[in-house]
């Protein structure tokens, strides 16, 4: 059986990151990850998933992918954070010294109506398959 290809990754969202969302400017995305690395095979060019309430209801193109402090997150992107800004501090209390795996995204696309993912999105994101694209038309 032939590999699938991965199309990009599914990350949850928050309901306080919706407006930023709407707003379809470039923005941020950040995370903390377990081993302070960008996914191995996640790629510019592919997509990020936007997981809310069980559900995929939208996607983003992956512009960049840095490895970085929350401080030079803040200096350079502060402004273009997909989470609120009190959210994102809340979010890096007591973390400063640890690296954050940080997206930039463009063309971001909201759905009419949200997609339910075949299998569960967890906390840390999951890699989404060109045959689960497919199946649910995104």
């Amino acid at each position: 059986m032939e590999e699938q290809k991965i199309m990009g990754m599914a990350f949850p969202i928050t309901n306080s990151m919706i407006d930023n969302l709407k707003k379809k400017q470039p923005l941020v995305i950040c995370k903390f990850t377990s081993q302070e690395v960008a996914p191995k095979y996640l790629r510019v060019g592919m997509k990020i998933f936007f997981y809310l309430s069980k559900k995929i209801i939208g996607d983003a193109n992956i512009k960049e992918i840095q490895v970085i402090f929350p401080s030079k997150i803040l200096k350079d992107y502060k402004e273009k954070l997909l989470a609120p800004i009190e959210d994102f501090k809340n979010y890096i209390k007591d973390r400063q010294n640890k690296k954050m795996l940080t997206i930039k995204l463009n063309k971001i696309n909201l759905y009419k109506k949200g997609k339910e993912p075949i299998y569960p999105i967890p906390m840390s994101g999951r890699y989404i398959k060109e045959n689960e694209c497919r199946i649910l038309k995104i």
